[in-house]
C-alpha cells in the first residue's frame, strides 16, 4: 500500500486525501439532509392528520345534531322528522368524504380498521335508530360520537400532531384534536338531553345530575381551551388577531347556553316552564355547536396554515443548506484545484531547477513568491545553487592555485635536488673531520684523566698539612691556657706576699708597743716582711716574664692559626682544582662520546640526505601528477555554467 501511495503523483495523492477528508463531510451532510427531510416528513404527516380530521369533524357535528333532533323526536316532538332525514344524508356524504381521505392516508395513519368499525356500527345503528327509545338512541349516538373522538385522538397521535415541536401550533393542535371536540360533544349532549326534557316538560333527578356533570366538565374544558389559546397567543401574537373573534363568538354563547341550561332546566322544579320549547332549546344549543365547530374550523385552518408555513420554511432552509453546502463544496474544490495547481507548478519549477543543476546549469533564476513549504523548498534550492556556485568558484580558484603551485614546486625541485647533492658531499667531509676530532678529544680526555690523578694527590697532601696545622693550633691554644693559669697562680702568690707584708707590719707595730718584750718578735716580723717583699718582687718578675711569654704564645698561636687558615684555603683550592680537573676529565669523556654520537648522526644524515634525494625525485613525479589532476579538475569545472 505504501509503495502504491509513493508511486502516485502529487495531485493524485492530494485528490485521494481530499476524498478521504470529504467522507465525514458527505456523511454529516447526508445526516443533516436526512434529519431535515425527517422534519419535513414529520410536518407533512401532521398536515395529513389535519386534513383527515376535517371530514371527521363534519361527521362529529352532523352526528351530534342527528343525536339531538332524534332525541327530541323520540321524546314526542314530531316536527324534527324532516330534519332527521336531512342529517342522515349529510352523514352519508361525510362518510364518503372520510372513505376518500382514509383511502389516501388510512394506511399511513393506521386508521382504516378503526374507521371501518365505526362505519359498520353506524350502518347497523342507522337501520332502526328511530325504533329505539329516546334514551337508548341517545346512548348509542353518544357511544358512536365517543368513538369518533377516539378516532380523532388516534389520528392526532399517529400523525405526530400531539408531538408538534412548536409551541403555537402545539396548543392549537391541543384545541383541535382533544379539547374542542370534547367540549362540543358535551354541549351537544346538553342540547340533546335538554331538548328531550323540554319536549317532555319534566326532568328526572338522574337527568339533573347528568346535566350538572356535563355543565361542570364543559366549563373545565372551556378553561382548558382558553389556557391553550393564551399559550398559543403568547408564542405567536398574530394568532390572536386571526382567532380572537372566532374564540369570543364561541366562548360567550357557550357560557350563556350553559348558564341557561343550569338556570332554567337543572335548577327548575320537575315541571319545565311552558315558555321554552324543545326547538328553541335545540336551536340555542345548535348555535353554540355551530359556533364551536366554526371556531374549530378556524383553529384547524390556522393550524394547517402554520404547518404549511413550517414546511415552506423547512424547504427554504433545506434548500439554503443544500445550496450552501454545494457552494462550499464548489469553493473547496476551486481552492483545492488552485492549491494543487500552485503546488504542482512550484514542484515542477523545483524539478526544472534541480534538472538544470544536475545538467550543470547554475545560472537559473529562481523566483519565490510564497512562504509555504514548497516555496521554502524553492528557497532552499536557490540557496543551494548560490552555495554551490560559491563552492565551485572556490574549487576553481583552488585548482588554479594548485596548478600554479605545482609548477612552482616543479621548478624548485631541481634546486632542491642540487642542494641535496651538495649537502650530501658536505656531510661526507664533516664525517671525515669528525673522525679526526674524535681522536684529538680522546687524547685530551687521557691528559685530563692524568691531571685529575695528580690533583687528587695534591689534594690529599694539602689535607694532611691542614691537619698538622690544626694540631699545632691546638697545642698553642693549650700553652696559652696553661700560661693563663700560671699568671693566676702568681697573682695568688703576690696576694699572699701582700697579706704577709701587712701581717709583718702589724706585728712590728705590736712589737713596738710591747717594747723590749716584743723586740724579738719585731725582728722576726722584719724578716718575715723582707721575705714577703722578696716573694712579691719575685712574683712580679715571674708574672712579667710569664705575661711576656703569654703574649708571645698568643702571637705564635695567631700565626699558627693564620697558617692553618692559609693551609685550609690551599686545601679548598686544591679540592676545587681537583673537582675541576675531574669535571674536565668527565666532560672530555662525554665530549668524546658525544662526538661519536654526532659522527653517527652525521652518517645517518648522510643516509637521510641520500633518501631525500630519492624523495625529491618522487615529489617531482607527484608534482607532475598533481598538475595534470588540477588541469583535469579545471576541465571538469568547465561543465558548470556559473551565473
Amino acid at each position: 500500500m505504501i509503495n502504491i501511495f509513493n508511486a502516485m503523483k502529487i495531485w493524485h495523492k492530494l485528490t485521494f486525501v481530499g476524498l478521504v477528508l470529504s467522507i465525514p463531510i458527505f456523511l454529516l451532510t447526508y445526516l443533516l439532509i436526512t434529519e431535515m427531510n425527517m422534519a419535513l416528513s414529520f410536518s407533512r404527516k401532521e398536515i395529513q392528520g389535519v386534513e383527515y380530521l376535517q371530514p371527521v369533524r363534519m361527521l362529529l357535528q352532523h352526528t351530534a345534531e342527528h343525536r339531538g333532533i332524534s332525541n327530541a323526536y323520540l321524546n314526542g316532538d314530531t316536527s324534527f322528522r324532516e330534519n332527521i332525514l336531512i342529517k342522515q344524508k349529510q352523514i352519508t356524504n361525510d362518510i364518503k368524504l372520510i372513505d376518500a381521505i382514509d383511502a389516501r392516508y388510512g394506511t399511513l395513519l393506521n386508521s382504516t380498521d378503526q374507521w371501518q368499525s365505526i362505519k359498520t356500527e353506524w350502518q347497523k345503528f342507522h337501520a332502526d335508530a328511530l325504533n329505539l327509545s329516546a334514551q337508548e338512541n341517545f346512548l348509542q349516538h353518544t357511544a358512536l360520537i365517543k368513538r369518533l373522538i377516539n378516532l380523532t385522538l388516534d389520528v392526532g397521535v399517529n400523525s405526530n400532531l400531539i408531538l408538534d415541536p412548536e409551541p403555537d401550533s402545539y396548543f392549537l393542535m391541543d384545541c383541535v384534536v382533544s379539547r374542542l371536540p370534547m367540549v362540543v360533544e358535551d354541549i351537544g349532549q346538553l342540547r340533546g338531553i335538554s331538548a328531550g326534557i323540554v319536549a317532555r316538560r319534566q326532568i328526572t333527578e338522574h337527568e339533573r345530575a347528568q346535566l350538572s356533570k356535563l355543565i361542570a366538565r364543559s366549563q373545565i374544558m372551556q378553561e382548558g381551551i382558553q389556557n391553550s389559546l393564551d399559550q398559543a397567543f403568547k408564542h405567536n401574537a398574530a394568532l390572536k388577531s386571526a382567532l380572537g373573534t372566532q374564540q369570543e363568538s364561541f366562548i360567550t354563547p357557550a357560557r350563556d347556553f350553559l348558564a341557561f341550561v343550569e338556570q332554567h332546566i337543572v335548577d327548575s322544579e320537575h315541571q319545565i316552564d311552558a315558555a321554552f320549547t324543545a326547538s328553541k332549546v335545540f336551536d340555542a344549543g345548535t348555535r353554540v355547536i355551530v359556533a364551536g365547530f366554526g371556531f374549530y374550523d378556524a383553529t384547524s385552518s390556522m393550524l394547517l396554515e402554520l404547518l404549511q408555513q413550517r414546511i415552506v420554511e423547512l424547504n427554504y432552509k433545506n434548500n439554503e443548506i443544500i445550496i450552501g453546502i454545494l457552494f462550499c463544496m464548489l469553493l473547496a474544490l476551486g481552492l483545492a484545484y488552485a492549491i494543487v495547481r500552485a503546488i504542482i507548478k512550484a514542484l515542477q519549477r523545483a524539478k526544472t531547477v534541480s534538472g538544470s543543476i544536475a545538467a550543470g546549469q547554475l545560472n537559473s533564476v529562481i523566483t519565490v513568491t510564497g512562504s509555504d513549504e514548497v516555496s521554502q523548498l524553492l528557497m532552499s534550492l536557490a540557496a543551494t545553487q548560490e552555495e554551490l556556485i560559491k563552492v565551485l568558484r572556490k574549487i576553481k580558484q583552488a585548482a588554479e592555485i594548485v596548478e600554479n603551485g605545482s609548477c612552482e614546486i616543479a621548478q624548485g625541485k631541481e634546486d632542491l635536488a642540487q642542494r641535496t647533492s651538495e649537502e650530501a658531499a658536505a656531510l661526507e667531509e664533516t664525517a671525515a673531520s669528525m673522525e679526526e676530532l674524535i681522536s684529538t678529544v680522546k687524547q685530551s680526555a687521557d691528559n685530563a684523566e692524568q691531571a685529575n690523578q695528580l690533583a687528587a694527590a695534591a689534594r690529599l697532601q694539602a689535607e694532611q698539612g691542614g691537619q698538622v696545622v690544626d694540631q699545632a693550633v691546638a697545642a698553642m691554644n693549650a700553652i696559652h691556657t696553661s700560661s693563663s693559669k700560671i699568671v693566676n697562680i702568681i697573682g695568688v702568690i703576690d696576694e699572699i706576699a701582700f697579706q704577709t707584708n701587712l701581717l709583718a707590719l702589724n706585728a712590728a707595730v705590736e712589737a713596738a708597743r710591747a717594747g723590749e718584750q716584743g723586740r724579738g718578735f719585731a725582728v722576726v716580723a722584719a724578716e718575715v716582711r723582707k721575705l714577703a717583699q722578696r716573694s712579691a718582687d719575685a712574683a712580679k718578675e715571674i708574672k712579667s716574664l710569664i705575661t711576656d711569654s703569654v703574649a708571645k704564645v698568643k702571637d705564635g698561636s695567631k700565626l699558627v692559626e693564620h697558617s692553618g687558615q692559609t693551609l685550609q684555603g690551599i686545601v679548598a683550592a686544591v679540592k676545587k682544582v681537583s673537582n675541576i680537573v675531574a669535571e674536565i676529565a668527565l666532560a672530555s669523556q662525554e665530549q668524546a662520546s658525544g662526538i661519536g654520537q654526532v659522527n653517527t648522526a652525521v652518517l645517518q644524515m648522510e643516509q637521510v640526505t641520500q633518501q631525500n634525494a630519492a624523495l625529491v625525485e618522487q615529489a617531482s613525479a607527484a608534482c607532475q601528477s598533481l598538475r595534470s589532476q588540477a588541469l583535469e579538475l579545471q576541465e571538469l569545472l568547465g561543465f558548470f555554467k556559473l551565473a
